[in-house]
């Protein structure tokens, strides 16, 4: 079968209008609008400054929590509790040299007393170490 006749139309509003093969687009299109992104990327930068500000403060305050002298408590004195907390507050205090050196002492006398021969050494206040070494490293913070 032949083609008799071929005809190229498109849509004028609700009416087809008669047009050549090729045509060129009779539309202009505006400039993008950046204001929406604008806006999108300031407020992912507000809430990750938010997040992080108010993470940062939980931290501070779990972490004064955590340290307050009287939740040391006497039902967990056991030697290796008190080691891990000195432990613990040595290395993420920051202590200056002189307090860190005072620390590592009580920390080699409680381990000296608890795995080593004692000769007649007295028994190391495990309450009063911890609720003292609290109070200076929450001093510190």
């Amino acid at each position: 079968m032949e083609t008799k006749e071929l005809l190229w139309q498109r849509y004028d509003d609700a009416d087809l209008a008669l047009v050549d093969q090729a045509i060129t687009l009779a539309e202009s299109y505006d400039r993008p609008r950046y204001a929406a992104i604008i806006l999108m990327i300031a407020g992912v930068y507000w809430s990750l400054s938010a997040c992080g500000s108010f993470g940062s403060l939980c931290v501070v305050a779990i972490r004064s929590w955590s340290l307050r002298p009287d939740l040391v408590s006497r039902n967990r004195l056991a030697p290796v509790n008190i080691l891990a907390l000195l432990k613990d507050i040595d290395r993420n205090d920051g202590l200056k040299p002189a307090m860190q050196s005072e620390l590592l002492d009580s920390i080699s006398r409680i381990e000296h007393y608890c795995f080593a021969e004692c000769n007649g050494e007295p028994t190391p206040n495990l309450y009063q170490l911890a609720v003292e070494w609290v109070r200076r490293a929450v001093a510190v913070c």
